[in-house]
């Protein structure tokens, strides 16, 4: 093992909202998400790294295209949880939360303004005391594919390409803490879309943090109840093995 290196510095970060999660996509390049760090001017500032989704090189270098001559690939985000790339054709999906409305899945667009603060969900002025509809007549936003309000808190995320539980196939499988719930989202065919959700073991395991699917299309969930937020049982925390 060889010594540490910095790729990035200077990140902001809080004691909630860092999102934080990391993969590195088809391109090679290194996808990372980060929260607004609870303060809300910072996603739409594009001198602030808080509230984006980052992308670089495996040397911590800004990807040369990246849409804002910086190290920041898309703006706008509140606190994006997890992130996967559909495995033919690359595109990006995230889930993130909300506060009490309107948490989302997103199809990820480089350059896209997600709308945080200024937009929660969609452009439809649904949220009281913002003008919504107003600040996406003046900036593009990014609309997200799905939203919740009531929120449920979605954390984990992967897709299912497998035909071993075929009903999930092409679909996106994400967990929610809040629900203690699986969720399913199976996509339009050309990916940009979801054709309704599907709830699956609700409350069944408690609180679930994330969702792996395997080589086979076996497809595995971590439980979080030991987290201080979860009603602990007597066999938490665990993995789950699901295989139909």
């Amino acid at each position: 093992m060889g010594s540490e290196e910095i790729l990035l510095d200077a990140i902001p970060g809080a004691n909630n909202h860092n999102g934080s999660r990391l993969a590195f996509g088809p391109d090679g390049l290194l996808y990372i998400t980060t929260g607004n760090t609870l303060i809300d001017s910072l996603p739409q500032s594009t001198t602030s790294l808080a509230g984006k989704i980052l992308r670089l090189t495996d040397i911590g270098i800004p990807a040369p295209d990246n849409p804002f001559d910086s190290g920041i690939y898309t703006i706008g985000h509140r606190n994006a949880q997890d992130m996967v790339f559909h495995p033919s054709t690359g595109q990006l999906y995230i889930t993130e939360h909300g506060p009490r409305d309107n948490d989302e899945v997103n199809l990820v667009t480089g350059g896209g303004n997600y709308g945080w603060p200024n937009v929660h969900g969609f452009c439809e002025d649904d949220v009281t005391g913002l003008n919504e509809t107003g600040f996406c007549a003046s900036t593009p936003v990014s609309e997200p594919l799905i939203t919740w309000t009531p929120t449920i808190a979605p954390s984990g995320l992967d897709y299912s390409g497998s035909d071993l539980i075929a009903e999930w196939t092409h679909s996106l499988l994400f967990t929610s803490l809040r629900s203690a719930s699986l969720y399913r989202l199976p996509l339009t065919p050309d990916g940009r879309g979801v054709m309704g959700q599907e709830i699956l073991f609700q409350g069944e395991f408690g609180r679930l943090r994330d969702v792996l699917v395997g080589p086979r299309g076996e497809v595995y969930l971590a439980t979080s109840n030991r987290d201080g937020r979860g009603n602990t049982g007597p066999r938490d925390d665990r993995i789950i093995l699901i295989t139909r």
